[in-house]
């Protein structure tokens, strides 16, 4: 699917999909959250560990897995080899997706394994999605859903903890201004709590502290900016590093190569 600009996403239904192959050593970005939820459909492959709100699920086969808007969640791969295979919908919640049992529970994540047979309707839905213009696609997004919400294995839930809600609002305030030289004590007051609830809750939450998943931030974005030629001085102002020598330090420390030759391999790659 078309990637389309922010005002154009759509409030209700699909806002879109993809597939993807995810390696031994792969990790989804570290601890994070979305705007939206998401349908994760786990075809095949290799096991991986899936983190949410302090609960870990080890996926070894096929399974339907889904994020609410607003859970903090990882993925980390935990084998040697093998490529698991992956097809995820992003969706915003309409009327009719509302109505359906699984949705009018209280929880951030759902992990059901299931069999061949459901995986495979579920993938033929995906695909049907995928070649189809926005309405149709919805009605398949709902009909996934209700078969989802029809699986008879046994649901894992996490279940979120109301007065730790504002740190979504956080965490897109941290995407904003991952830059800036702000303190825990700055942050704190944006949110009209104390420092100390913050960084209690925070890494409650996410395992990190605010300062380690600003930093893991910053890396992520140095690392986009990277792949799309910037030059290390203008990345090191944009991501918040007091300069590039700094920068290219703690990159290397990071990942074990010079932002230089992490360019060069990636370039190699495409």
């Amino acid at each position: 699917m078309e990637n389309l600009p922010v005002n154009y996403l759509p409030k209700e239904g699909v806002v879109s999909l993809y597939t993807e192959e995810r390696f031994p050593g792969y990790t989804a970005s570290s601890v994070h959250s979305h705007d939206h939820e998401e349908l994760l459909l786990v075809l095949s492959g290799c096991r991986f560990q899936l983190e949410s709100n302090g609960f870990r699920f080890t996926v070894s086969g096929p399974a339907v897995i889904l994020h609410r808007s607003g859970s903090f969640h990882e993925i980390v791969s935990v084998a040697e080899e093998g490529v698991c295979r992956c097809c995820v919908v992003f969706f915003r919640m309409d009327p009719a997706i509302r109505k359906i049992p699984l949705f009018q529970k209280q929880w951030d994540l759902a992990f059901m394994e299931c069999g061949a047979e459901d995986i495979r309707l579920l993938k033929e839905y995906y695909d049907l999605m995928d070649g189809s213009e926005r309405e149709e696609r919805n009605c398949l997004l709902r009909a996934a859903l209700l078969r989802t919400d029809s699986l008879s294995s046994v649901r894992h839930m996490t279940f979120h903890y109301p007065r730790e809600r504002y740190l979504f609002a956080l965490v897109h305030y941290l995407a904003d201004h991952y830059a800036e030289k702000n303190t825990l004590e700055d942050i704190a007051r944006e949110f009209h709590v104390s420092s100390g609830k913050l960084k209690r809750d925070f890494t409650h939450i996410t395992g990190m502290t605010v300062k380690q998943y600003l930093t893991e931030l910053r890396f992520r974005r140095a690392a986009e900016f990277l792949k799309e030629g910037k030059s290390l001085s203008d990345i090191a102002n944009e991501t918040g590093f007091s300069g590039e020598s700094h920068f290219i330090a703690a990159f290397r420390k990071r990942f074990g190569v010079t932002p230089g030759s992490f360019r060069k391999q990636e370039q190699k790659q495409e």
